[in-house]
Parts: structure tokens; C-alpha cells; sequence
């Protein structure tokens, strides 16, 4: 920006009857560089923003693509497990009736106890399955 010592200098310089329209020409032209000089700010800081952002948005969309092949894959494991759970309790119906047709508690058949842990796990997947399918869908809709 011009200081006004400097105007007044040139002013003085210039022929009396151009002063006034020459005073208003300098200042609207210091006008004019100070504004292309703030927008050329802006627009160098606007261009890196944006450039930022178009960064981070093919990486938010590589990981929603991940995120989204992940949720197939809990999903089809959900599956898997709750077939699995119905061929555990088949099972442990199968040991209680032979159980029971030989006098004894299921208890007393070995491994038995591990189709109750067996279940346990199966349904603590199937909840975690679902959180996991649940935030995939929700981490999708972003």
C-alpha cells in the first residue's frame, strides 16, 4: 500500500488541473492491487484446501470400499455361525437322548461340556458379527 507522504509527492508532481482525477486514478489503482493481492491470498489457500480435501476424500473412499467388502465378509460369517449354532444344539439333542437311553446324564459323556462353550462362542461371534455388519452399514451412509 502507498504511504501518504509518497502520494502527496507524486500529487504535487502532477499538472494542477489533473490533480483531483489523479488522486482518485492512484487510489482506486492501490485499491485494485490490494484486493488482487488479497484474492490471490485466498485463492493460493483455497487451492491447497481443496486439493487437501480431494486427498482425503479417494482415501475415505478406499476405505469405504474396504469397509464395505468387511461387512460382506461379517455377514457371511454371521451366516456360517448360525448354521453352525443349529448343527451344535442337533448335536447336543443327539447326546442327550443317547444319554438317555443308556441311564445317563449328558454330563457324563465326554466332551459334552464343550458343545456349552462351543455355543457361547458361537452366539458371542454372532453379536459381534452383527455390532461389525451394523457400523459397516452406518460407516457407509458417510
Amino acid at each position: 500500500m502507498m504511504t501518504p507522504e509518497k502520494f502527496n509527492k507524486i500529487v504535487e508532481k502532477l499538472p494542477k488541473g489533473k490533480t483531483e482525477l489523479t488522486k482518485v486514478e492512484l487510489s482506486i489503482a492501490s485499491d485494485i492491487r490490494k484486493k488482487f493481492s488479497d484474492v490471490d491470498k485466498l485463492s493460493i489457500s483455497a487451492a491447497k484446501t481443496n486439493s487437501d480435501l480431494s486427498k482425503l476424500i479417494k482415501e475415505a473412499n478406499g476405505l469405504i470400499k474396504i469397509i464395505k467388502s468387511r461387512g460382506k465378509d461379517a455377514d457371511k460369517l454371521a451366516k456360517a455361525l448360525n448354521k453352525e449354532e443349529f448343527k451344535v444344539k442337533e448335536l447336543q439333542k443327539k447326546a442327550k437322548e443317547a444319554a438317555a437311553d443308556l441311564g445317563v446324564s449328558p454330563k457324563d459323556i465326554k466332551d459334552y461340556t464343550l458343545l456349552d462353550d462351543t455355543l457361547f462362542r458361537i452366539k458371542e461371534s454372532i453379536n459381534e458379527s452383527s455390532l461389525a455388519i451394523i457400523q459397516s452399514k452406518e460407516a457407509q451412509r458417510l
